[in-house]
């Protein structure tokens, strides 16, 4: 809900943080929505109050949410590398392609979304990485450690 009295809010918030962190706003999923109309606020009055910001999240590689327009959609590369995949007699130079399609447009993600925000000290790289396992499951478990050294 509305916080009745903001400016009380902020001033009790920084007399018990010493850092914070949004919760869906720095998700690429939402970087086209609603969600980022007040981001710049934000963050303005995190540096004005030497407040450092964490990011919450990078990559969410459920199938489900991952970003799926603009610049940054994942799921239309994914589902084209989990089709190729399923086919009886897959193309492995196909397979090849998109897999690296797929892993360029992860980076990009990464990279992109990380040089939006100046003022993050760290970032949250995998979010819920046991039970969403989309990408993993095309690329392989050992791609999320890239994910890391990217970021």
């Amino acid at each position: 809900g509305q916080v009745s009295d903001p400016e009380r809010f902020k001033t009790i918030f920084l007399k018990l943080f010493n850092s914070a962190g949004l919760e869906n706003e720095f998700k690429p999923k939402y970087a086209f929505s609603f969600h980022n109309n007040y981001v710049p606020d934000f963050m303005a009055w995190a540096k004005g109050n030497d407040l450092p910001v964490r990011g919450h999240t990078l990559i969410w590689p459920g199938e489900s949410k991952l970003p799926a327009s603009g610049d940054y959609d994942l799921l239309t590369p994914y589902k084209n590398l989990q089709s190729a995949l399923a086919d009886q007699s897959p193309d492995e130079t196909m397979i090849s392609e998109l897999t690296e399609q797929l892993r360029d447009k992860v980076n990009f993600v990464i990279g992109d979304w990380v040089s939006k925000w100046d003022g993050i000290y760290e970032w949250d790289v995998l979010n819920e990485p046991i039970g969403n396992t989309a990408l993993q499951s095309v690329l392989g478990h050992e791609e999320s450690a890239e994910w890391f050294k990217t970021a």
